[in-house]
């Protein structure tokens, strides 16, 4: 990732930033380096407790390094932004991992109610955009 040199010059002298911390634990985390993210995305937290991306940021890199029990306070406080389903459906998982098995078919019912309304917003949307052949009289 070609930011994260980029956010390590930022860093310095400014370690402390929690925007900087979560720029380069969320980099992390997308380059699949979940277990180098993490002390970022907890740094980032540690400054600024409520920046709802870097819990979320911080339970999906804890759900990839197996530390569901970890990962579901960090995921439950992220659920605002979930807008396609995906921090529901990581959230269920983290759950049944953790053996709380009525909690995750409740949180994943409502990732299907999400995947639902998606699907029926693109619908819409495609009916609205379809282009058709002027009529020729």
């Amino acid at each position: 990732n070609a930011a994260i040199p980029m956010i390590e010059s930022q860093m310095t002298g400014n370690a402390k930033s929690p925007d900087l911390n979560f720029m380069m634990g969320e980099s992390l985390l997308r380059i699949e380096q979940a277990d180098k993210a993490v002390p970022y995305l907890e740094a980032a937290l540690q400054t600024n407790p409520d920046m709802l991306p870097a819990h979320a940021s911080l339970g999906l890199s804890l759900a990839k390094l197996n530390r569901y029990r970890e990962a579901i306070p960090h995921l439950e406080k992220a659920l605002e932004l979930d807008d396609d389903g995906a921090l529901h459906y990581q959230l269920a998982r983290a759950y049944q991992q953790a053996g709380n098995a009525a909690r995750a078919d409740a949180v994943m019912a409502q990732y299907r109610e999400i995947q639902k309304r998606n699907q029926e917003d693109k619908e819409e949307i495609t009916k609205d955009v379809q282009i058709t052949a002027p009529l020729v009289k």
